[in-house]
């Protein structure tokens, strides 16, 4: 799948879509939440996102 936001072009991005909602929300294991944050940086999504994303997940 290719996302085109804001005038950059984002190819082979993941998507995701629930299926069965938890009550309460788990942190994800170290293996994700590193591809996650690494994803966010390497795209150069900004800084503060960046650390929202990581207080979110942590």
């Amino acid at each position: 799948m290719s996302i085109h936001h804001q005038g950059r072009q984002y190819e082979n991005v993941r998507t995701y879509t629930i299926l069965e909602k938890l009550t309460e929300e788990l942190a994800p294991n170290d293996w994700y939440f590193n591809v996650v944050l690494r994803g966010a940086v390497t795209c150069g999504l900004p800084e503060p996102y960046c650390w929202q994303l990581f207080n979110h997940m942590h």
